[in-house]
């Protein structure tokens, strides 16, 4: 989201060409935040991810973006772990 989003998928896309398998998903609406989207978005290969922000609120456990993230993906693990122990 921002600024920095356009060199960092020029960057995936050069690491991808050098055969990396990374990439990155930029987030263009963050109020209201999609979190079925986000899910969609992301492969079930993904291993890792970084949230890269510039929103800085003192005090806070984390910044707002990396926040909704991190709650979006543990609720999708959640769900398919749900869906998983019900099959």
């Amino acid at each position: 989201m921002g600024s920095g989003a356009e060199t960092a998928r020029s960057t995936a896309r050069a690491l991808c060409a050098a055969g990396e398998k990374i990439g990155v998903l930029q987030v263009r609406l963050y109020r209201p935040f999609s979190s079925p989207d986000f899910l969609a978005a992301i492969p079930s290969t993904v291993r890792s991810v970084a949230v890269l922000e510039r929103t800085k609120e003192q005090g806070a456990p984390g910044e707002p973006l990396y926040l909704d993230v991190i709650a979006t993906l543990a609720q999708g693990v959640s769900a398919e772990a749900a869906r998983t122990c019900l099959a």
